[in-house]
């Protein structure tokens, strides 16, 4: 997904006639006159960034490129394409090949099962009984067996990291190790602190947020027909174990339901990080296996786009990047939407916004016939961990325009569809820049969002 402004007002110089034709130059002044002179369009290389790319055309506007979620990431002094694949290091730890946080991962022992960001603002979490080596795939960790039956995963992403137990069986849930879990913590340059709604930050000497992590939580494997999951209430109860777990089948093959989140207590001080499992969900007979305990902590600010989900309207998925997810998952009542934030907004300060088209990419769509999207303007993310289909519900300012999409690989079949939104889009963005902001919030939902057709 991203955002291509076309805007105009930038000083021109003159062109010269023996300016050297090449694709990129340091400044906007002599990119545009390069531009003018080669009749071709250049980049402004000292404007590049994790989500931004910025050109002069030959007719003497700009052309900002942008991205809600980093694209390339700057290692020494070149830019590389983001490349979550975790190799082993020379030295036996674990890294991925290129992306935007300092992440060193496990490879296996009595080491930090992660050390999170650069010296003198750093944060490290151990696993105190030790850690067999990994088994690597992708962007995928897994530390097999920490205990019989559950393994210990850590996903990569381009700038985000989510940690889980994984919980194979029945038999590996009635171990009461299970009953609590900690992890030794060491710090380097930030202050841990946790919040009245669960979230735990780890800040810097200002009180800036350095990581976060929401609130910890806990779920069931949704059931393999697909049932709807009703639970509304974040607390336990007997009702929520029975709207987890399920019980109706459906008439045919389905999607599994996005199961219910289940919030854990958390217990955090200097040194040590402790999440207590919800037992219920662990010693039920009627719980899918494997279970999912998910004992996030920090992470540095992520990419600012997120899903959100009305049967867990108080569940946060920021540090559960994947795919954007937009209109009701088939056969399940999970409604889904998707908020992304662009923070390079500053760029076009002063300027007349010519074009504006924002160009997604459809990879799936349920019914042959397509899918009709909308594209609106929203409020903006903040505190990224409290960002939910709740807070988020009163939040979708304006109506910007609905496009179709047509992608579905195994029954129709059909490919990936790209779109380009445009309708209000260029007014919004207009407004947006006239009144100085630095950064714009959009949101997609379907047009139907009662048919999982849609």
């Amino acid at each position: 997904m991203a955002v291509v402004a076309v805007f105009g007002g930038a000083v021109v110089p003159a062109a010269s006639a023996s300016a050297a034709c090449v694709d990129e130059v340091a400044t906007v002044e002599v990119a545009l006159a390069t531009a003018e002179a080669c009749d071709a369009q250049v980049e402004v290389s000292s404007m590049r960034s994790e989500t931004l790319l910025a050109f002069a055309n030959p007719d003497e506007t700009m052309t900002a490129v942008m991205s809600p979620v980093p694209v390339r990431t700057l290692q020494g002094s070149e830019w590389v394409d983001i490349d979550t694949t975790l190799g082993r290091s020379g030295d036996g730890t674990v890294s991925p090949v290129a992306t935007t946080q300092d992440l060193t991962l496990s490879g296996g022992g009595s080491g930090p099962l992660l050390t999170l960001g650069e010296p003198g603002r750093r944060i490290a979490l151990t696993w105190s009984a030790g850690l067999p080596a990994p088994v690597l795939s992708g962007d995928l960790a897994t530390y097999p067996e920490v205990f019989p039956g559950v393994d210990l995963q850590v996903r990569v992403g381009g700038s985000w990291y989510q940690q889980l137990f994984v919980v194979k069986s029945p038999e590996a849930a009635a171990n009461p190790a299970l009953a609590s879990l900690s992890f030794d913590v060491a710090t380097e340059g930030v202050t841990l602190r946790e919040q009245s709604d669960g979230a735990i930050e780890a800040v810097g000497a200002a009180g800036e947020v350095v990581f976060a992590a929401a609130a910890p939580s806990m779920w069931a494997s949704p059931d393999s027909l697909g049932v709807e999951v009703a639970a509304r209430s974040g607390e336990w109860s007997p009702a929520l174990l029975d709207a987890l777990v399920g019980a109706a089948a459906v008439d045919e093959p389905a999607e599994p339901a996005e199961p219910h989140r289940v919030r854990m207590d958390a217990e955090v001080s200097e040194s040590r990080l402790t999440v207590v499992p919800v037992q219920e969900v662990l010693r039920s007979p009627d719980t899918v296996f494997p279970v999912y305990i998910d004992p996030n902590f920090a992470y540095p600010s992520p990419a600012y786009w997120t899903n959100v989900m009305d049967d867990n309207p108080t569940h946060s998925y920021f540090n559960e990047h994947d795919e954007l997810k937009v209109g009701r998952q088939w056969k399940t009542s999970n409604v889904w939407r998707t908020h992304m934030q662009f923070h390079n907004f500053a760029v076009m300060a002063g300027s007349t916004i010519l074009s504006a088209d924002f160009k997604v990419t459809a990879d799936h769509t349920a019914d042959c016939a397509g899918t009709d999207i909308q594209l609106w303007e929203t409020e903006h993310i903040s505190h990224f961990y409290q960002y939910t289909w709740n807070t988020a519900a009163n939040g979708w300012l304006k109506y910007l325009d609905t496009k179709h999409f047509d992608a579905n690989e195994a029954s129709c079949p059909k490919g990936d569809d790209d779109n380009v939104f445009g309708g209000a889009l260029k007014s919004a963005v207009q407004a947006r820049v006239s009144a100085g902001a630095t950064a714009m919030t959009f949101g997609m939902r379907a047009a139907s969002e009662s048919d999982y057709y849609q």
